[in-house]
């Protein structure tokens, strides 16, 4: 298991009460440039109210590519290239746990 992807589980974790995690949740899937999504569920979770600026990053080829937001509904929304899906991870649990990434 990646780093990043070991602290998105614990951070999922962290939020489960016996309640959030039945209506919450992180879903990883692909789209079709082709790539990777995940979609986190800001919802009932201290993330809900933190700002966080729209990071968009796009190297020199299509393999190098990433486009993350908080969507209005609070979502964390990424996408990347299918090489870069730890950078993206990354990106939300550096958030998450208050570093860069975003206003925090």
């Amino acid at each position: 298991m990646s780093k990043s992807f070991a602290q998105l589980i614990d951070w999922y974790s962290r939020q489960c009460n016996g309640d959030w995690e039945h209506q919450h949740g992180f879903e990883i899937s692909t789209v079709d440039n082709p790539g990777v999504r995940l979609r986190v569920d800001l919802n009932g979770t201290y993330l809900e109210k933190s700002e966080f600026s729209r990071i968009e990053y796009k190297y020199d080829s299509d393999t190098e590519w990433i486009a993350c937001e908080k969507t209005a509904d609070n979502f964390f929304d990424g996408c990347c290239a299918t090489g870069m899906s730890e950078q993206m991870i990354g990106i939300f649990v550096n958030w998450a746990e208050g570093g860069e990434g975003g206003a925090g």
